[in-house]
């Protein structure tokens, strides 16, 4: 029994380090969100017309395919073809068939100078003809409202509740975003031109403040000072045109910094410091 138990809990440690290596959250059934399709460098509606296993400095092995573009919803590519870096022969790959169209989400890698898949849902299948069809009604209205010039709008999930706040015209994001859970704001930047640009935060969850000041998880915090003027940071991540560079600054819940990290142009420089 003790053996079961401890398999499943580094199974489980394994699982959490991996998805947040490669950005896949490892779940096919949840839904598309609006914070997937703005953080996403390209998405497009394409095919696939070949694939390829090749070795990773980073996983060992990574398969790359080539998608045909039948639609660019956002980014911008010159060329009717792309390759993209679907999985690493990992349980977390996303699933392709051939002959049949998807949705695609990619993120561009400057180590390997390909994008990748930048979530696991990001290969719904979009082919209104296919068996295979698994794309929602709701997910086409949200690309569909995404593509549209819009005004300032909140964006909300299939509970209903409130998952965004952020202007789109023609496609891209601009000004000032915030993405919610159910409880907090968990992360804010602004958008220029359709990419990141200036400090994006992220902030740490209420959860772990509380705990820090031994109170209940679902404490509240009106009645305290946070340790920075925009509030309870947990990390802060400069962006120029749509591209980290400068230096990412981790925090511990009460303010003071655990480690930075440079990068120039989306390549990290050197080793983290640890403090």
């Amino acid at each position: 029994m003790k053996r079961i138990f401890l398999f499943g809990f580094l199974f489980l440690c394994w699982t959490y380090a991996y998805s947040i290596s490669t950005e896949c959250i490892c779940s096919k059934s949840d839904d598309l969100s609006i914070k997937q399709v703005v953080d996403a460098d390209m998405i497009f509606r394409g095919t696939i017309i070949s694939q390829r296993t090749e070795k990773s400095l980073e996983f060992g092995y990574q398969i790359v395919a080539t998608f045909q573009i039948a639609e660019q919803i956002r980014g911008e590519y010159e060329e009717r073809s792309v390759e993209v870096i679907i999985g690493y022969r990992s349980f977390c790959d996303p699933d392709f068939f051939p002959n049949t169209e998807y949705l695609v989400l990619t993120k561009y890698n400057f180590e390997s100078e390909k994008y990748e898949t930048s979530v696991c849902i990001g290969s719904r299948i979009w082919d209104q003809t296919s068996t295979w069809n698994k794309a929602s009604i709701r997910e086409k209205r949200l690309i569909d409202e995404f593509q549209n010039e819009k005004y300032p709008m909140i964006w909300r999930d299939h509970m209903h509740q409130i998952i965004a706040k952020g202007r789109v015209i023609a496609g891209r994001p601009i000004g000032l975003w915030e993405f919610y859970n159910s409880i907090q704001t968990t992360e804010s930047g602004n958008f220029l031109n359709g990419k990141k640009e200036g400090d994006w935060l992220v902030y740490s969850r209420r959860s772990w403040v509380c705990d820090l000041k031994g109170l209940p998880l679902n404490c509240s915090l009106d009645d305290f000072e946070p340790p920075h003027p925009e509030g309870w940071i947990f990390s802060r991540t400069p962006y120029r045109e749509g591209v980290i560079h400068g230096t990412i600054i981790l925090y511990h819940e009460s303010g003071c910094i655990d480690q930075e990290s440079y990068f120039e142009n989306g390549v990290q420089v050197g080793s983290a410091i640890q403090y």
